[in-house]
């Protein structure tokens, strides 16, 4: 049963109150590709001033650490000539004995954990007609935690079962690569489902499969489309980044014994960070398309109007 005031099985009225406090999106409903993204960034132009502030309070201070840790290290990062690489093969090899590289491997994923767990308690908190706050969310997110932390375990575990299939020449790679594209699509609802629905890790790849049945071209579509979006919209705010590292890299074929200044390692970070941002285009067009994939299956929202109705309780409530 779900744990969050939203859509409850079988038949309950939650569903009607919910888009009664939410009235510009009903995230419970059947869409096409199109409306799908008109529904996503509808929802995050709406929101995203809301959403900013709470990533601040909650993520910030994780991905403020994560861009210090990766300053630090980059910082004091010293690449090999090539004459020393002649002399010592290996010695590219240099920063993987450095303590602050794996620092900030584990600073990372925190931050980008952290920073998942918000966008999602955001938009289901958003989508269950609450107000996400600081406080709220982060209290959300404590509440799920088990859930994020068995999601991220079960993902690497089935990605290192997979690993075998890479020795396997064409046939492997083909294998691994179709099944790598269809475990993605199955992770656009497979948070959504576990959080709304309360199931275990492998409970919610079932779940998530079951739901795609009969819906794998159209998930595809989707996926396909939400990874080009996802990177033309990170591309914008990578810009001065991309400005910063051309001019650096022409100046290094000028003098390349000469380090990168920090001021320009500050700039990657903090514009990295700002594209991380771009993460809640999938986030919330996963949560519309658990929600679309649901009503296609089980009509959660037409039983639930249909029972509205014959309590008396007339309105429109189709959203976007």
């Amino acid at each position: 049963m779900p744990r969050h005031d939203g859509w409850v099985r079988p038949n309950t009225h939650n569903y009607v109150a919910v888009n009664k406090v939410n009235q510009e999106i009903n995230f419970w409903k059947a869409r096409d590709l199109g409306d799908i993204i008109n529904a996503t960034f509808a929802f995050v132009k709406e929101h995203f001033r809301e959403l900013f502030t709470v990533v601040l309070y909650t993520a910030g201070p994780f991905l403020l650490l994560q861009a210090v840790i990766n300053v630090w290290f980059q910082s004091n990062l010293v690449m090999p000539t090539a004459e020393e690489q002649m002399e010592n093969p290996l010695a590219v090899f240099s920063m993987f004995s450095d303590f602050r590289f794996y620092l900030a491997i584990i600073v990372g994923f925190i931050g980008s954990f952290v920073l998942y767990a918000t966008m999602y308690s955001f938009v289901l908190m958003i989508r269950d007609g609450e107000t996400p706050t600081p406080e709220t969310v982060w209290a959300r997110i404590r509440e799920d935690a088990g859930i994020y932390v068995t999601s991220y375990l079960a993902i690497f575990a089935i990605y290192l079962l997979s690993v075998p299939l890479l020795f396997i020449p064409c046939l492997g790679w083909a294998a691994w690569f179709v099944g790598a594209i269809y475990l993605a699509m199955l992770l656009l609802i497979y948070l959504p489902a576990r959080l709304h629905e309360a199931l275990g890790a492998f409970e919610g790849i079932s779940r998530a499969h079951e739901l795609n049945k009969g819906h794998v071209v159209d998930s595809f579509l989707l996926l396909l489309v939400l990874v080009v979006l996802s990177i033309m919209l990170a591309l914008v705010f990578m810009v001065p980044y991309m400005i910063v590292s051309f001019t650096l890299g022409m100046n290094s074929i000028i003098d390349p014994m000469e380090a990168k200044p920090v001021w320009a390692i500050i700039v990657e970070n903090l514009f990295s960070i700002l594209a991380s941002l771009v993460s809640i285009v999938p986030v919330t067009a996963g949560v519309l398309q658990y929600g679309n994939l649901v009503e296609r299956s089980e009509s959660v929202g037409l039983e639930s109007r249909i029972d509205s109705w014959e309590d008396g309780e007339l309105g429109d409530n189709s959203g976007i």
